[in-house]
């Protein structure tokens, strides 16, 4: 019960986590959470890690905690996060918190480090590589010498108090999430699938398991990428159990012959053939660079007999910390695409290891988490040596990045037209989240605004003309019983309800399926569809809904000659209202049919204004399959797949038929969205390794910028904000990923 109620649980943590004041949450990850608070007693901020709530007659794992945070209490080392404290909490609801106290330290993670020489492409200087890599060496095997195994070896556990010294954290906290009593050594395996050790995949660790874990580490500083990547979780871990690992110097040929078989050594399949210790793997590695062995031979010995207590250095507890810094004290697992890492992510049950001799890979999950980036400003990074140009923030990236662990993918996007509030949907029956774009921005947080999880799912939505009521289709269950009804909603902006006037569910009865929806001012609400089970392909139908009537449960329709474009899928706009809420453009075959449309009597109508308008007569017979209009309501676009991909742009201010302009594009696109900067009108295409490419829409030679992204995942939906001040994009991945830019005033 631990697992699946702590989300919900942890959202009741009071003012207080015993004696400490909550300042608030600074991070958050799979299955725990990070607060900032006051010590009133010692006067000084600390980082207070919360563990999921459990039933409090869970004497297990009252237990295991216990042993756990007394044994990481235990460690004193210079290169290991000390332990202040630890306790219990108590719920409202009855539940308990458990806690452990830690200081709160501003310098980021060795992860950031990580991601912020891979941004700009370089290596991590030797000596520094070096550094770290011998603190690490330390305070793993000082652990080992306790009788303390980690478990969880990675760069997000390698905190930086600042350029020169590096801290390991979270000694214990894979152990007891695993579910294992203290006293077993064999069972369930426990780690980040990236950094894992193949014992630990079958479900065993041992002290050697560490010591791979830092091997994988090695390889990543010295090449700029991890040695086995992979879509799936399965995959990463039959590559660690059975697949050789590629030389590093085939990634960067300048490193020394004796670096890359010291690496290779400690990479070696079978525990028992890696070296004895991680200070024996370090000293393989620093033979490779005689000249700066004696720099490391000075390093803190470890204890040889009982532990005396170290020092730390002084930490500067005044300073402020960005929120991806603090998302590094419980830092995420992190996936890696190429070189750029994407936003870390904890591991879920969905890409858990399951079948054949790795299925002890036992991960427990429930509830969701998310995790958001920023990058309006440099997020500040640990101090660099002289030597080294400090890390640059991307211009071209996002500024916020959400990711949630327990959807697969993002299908739909859709900006309300009051207020900066993003909707993100899936393409199943997950959760559906609405996200406070301005108030996530000022205050760090990935919280969404409102949520809502629909029993039977949703593959469309659209916001009403004043921001009040969301309309998702296709979410009921008597409709999809009925494969000759689709089905409709309207929510109130919060998802506390049903919108007023439309407590019970609304039918269009002999639509298989409502593709796409969009309102007009009149706050008119339409689809397009097929009939369910004809095969009069050369019409389609209508659908409207009069919102100013509530009470109605049904949606009418009406049949206009025309094919419907090929790409009916969430992801695709197949019907969009224009900016000012006059005309509706429909992709079609061929072209794409502009008119208006009204509800009279509850039917709706439809006028050619000024109708089709046609492809090129050499492309006539392809399907558009995205339509989007420009901000001015005086264009619109959309593309088709030819032998490349080609975007088409009509002038409808006339209101008569024009030649569209069209244009081949170099890359495949899988979808568009038409919007400005504030200076010039843009069109954002996606494609499918995760590009957003911006094109002038005077001139298509090339895009006027490309906005990077760590995700080389298909590009599912574009989404321009209503103000045009923000683009979304979501990403076919595991991560369910959104990548929003900020784009008003920015240049090119």
């Amino acid at each position: 019960m631990m697992a699946k109620d702590g989300f919900i649980s942890q959202q009741a943590v009071a003012r207080t986590l015993g004696r400490y004041q909550v300042i608030k949450r600074i991070g958050r990850g799979g299955m725990a959470d990070v607060w900032l608070c006051e010590d009133p007693r010692l006067h000084r901020q600390v980082a207070i890690k919360t563990l999921p709530a459990h039933a409090p007659d869970d004497v297990a794992f009252t237990r295991r905690f216990e042993v756990e945070a007394q044994a990481a209490a235990a460690l004193t080392h210079p290169h290991i996060v000390s332990v202040h404290d630890y306790g219990e909490h108590s719920l409202p609801n009855g539940q308990v918190i458990t806690y452990i106290v830690m200081p709160y330290l501003p310098g980021g993670s060795l992860a950031d480090r990580i991601e912020a020489l891979a941004s700009t492409k370089q290596h991590m200087p030797i000596e520094e590589a070096l550094t770290y890599l011998a603190q690490a060496a330390d305070a793993i095997d000082y652990a080992h010498q306790q009788g303390v195994v980690h478990r969880d070896i990675k760069p997000g556990n390698m905190l930086l108090r600042d350029a020169n010294w590096l801290l390991l954290s979270d000694f214990g906290i894979a152990h007891l999430l695993s579910g294992n009593d203290a006293e077993v050594h064999t069972g369930a395996g426990f780690g980040t699938p990236e950094y894992m050790a193949p014992e630990q995949a079958r479900g065993r660790d041992v002290p050697s398991s560490d010591i791979y874990s830092l091997a994988v580490i090695a390889f990543q500083i010295f090449t700029g990428r991890l040695p086995f990547i992979a879509v799936t979780t399965y995959a990463l871990s039959v590559q660690h159990i059975l697949t050789p690992p590629p030389s590093p110097r085939q990634f960067n040929p300048q490193l020394p012959v004796q670096l890359e078989q010291a690496i290779l050594h400690a990479l070696a399949k079978k525990p028992e053939e890696r070296p004895g210790s991680a200070r024996a793997f370090f000293a393989e590695l620093i033979q490779a660079y005689p000249e700066l062995a004696p720099r490391f031979s000075a390093e803190v010995p470890l204890p040889t007999s009982q532990p005396t207590p170290h020092t730390l250095p002084p930490l500067n507890e005044s300073a402020s910390l960005s929120h991806a810094q603090h998302a590094t004290i419980t830092q995420p697992r992190p996936r890696f695409s190429g070189l750029l890492p994407a936003t870390n992510k904890p591991i879920t049950r969905r890409t858990a290891l399951a079948g054949g001799g790795i299925a002890a890979l036992l991960l427990a999950g429930g509830g969701s988490a998310w995790f958001l980036t920023h990058q309006d400003k440099p997020t500040p990074k640990p101090p660099v040596r002289a030597s080294t140009p400090p890390p640059k923030l991307n211009p071209n990236g996002p500024n916020l990045v959400i990711r949630d662990i327990n959807i697969d993918t993002i299908s739909g996007l859709a900006w309300s037209p009051q207020g900066n509030f993003l909707t993100t949907t899936p393409g199943t029956s997950d959760t559906i989240y609405t996200w406070d774009i301005e108030h996530m921005r000022a205050n760090a947080t990935p919280q969404p605004g409102a949520k809502f999880n629909p029993k039977y799912g949703s593959n469309t939505l659209a916001w009403s003309p004043d921001g009040n009521i969301l309309a998702l289709g296709n979410t009921n269950e008597e409709a999809l019983s009925d494969f000759h009804t689709a089905s409709l909603d309207l929510y109130a902006r919060d998802f506390a309800g049903l919108a007023s006037g439309f407590q019970k569910p609304i039918f269009a009865k002999g639509a298989g399926n409502l593709s796409g929806l969009t309102w007009t001012h009149q706050k008119y609400l339409f689809s397009v569809s097929y009939i369910a089970g004809a095969e009069d392909y050369q019409h389609f139908y209508l659908w409207g809904l009069d919102c100013n009537k509530p009470g109605q449960t049904t949606m009418n329709a009406t049949k206009i000659k025309a094919y419907i474009g090929g790409g009916i899928s969430p992801s695709n706009t197949l019907l969009k209202a224009s900016p000012d809420g006059q005309k509706i453009a429909i992709a079609c075959a061929g072209g794409v049919l502009v008119g208006t449309a009204s509800m009279n009597g509850g039917l709706p109508t439809w006028q050619d204004a000024p109708g089709l308008l046609a492809l090129p007569e050499n492309q006539n017979y392809q399907d558009i399959l995205t339509v989007s209009w420009s901000p001015d309501s005086s264009k619109v676009a959309g593309y088709y797949s030819s032998n490349t991909t080609a975007l088409a742009i009509w002038d409808v201010g006339k209101g008569i038929k024009q030649t569209p302009l069209t244009t081949s594009l170099p890359n495949k696109i899988t979808t568009l969205a038409y919007g400005t900067n504030g200076k010039m009108p843009l069109i954002a295409t996606g494609t499918p390794d995760g590009q957003i490419q911006l094109w002038d829409t005077n001139r298509f030679d090339q895009p006027v910028a490309t906005l990077s992204s760590d995700v080389k995942k298909t590009v599912q939906a574009l989404a321009w904000s209503s103000d045009y001040k923000w683009l979304a994009a979501s990403y076919n991945d595991d991560y369910a990923t959104t990548h929003i830019w900020k784009m008003q005033g920015r240049t090119f």
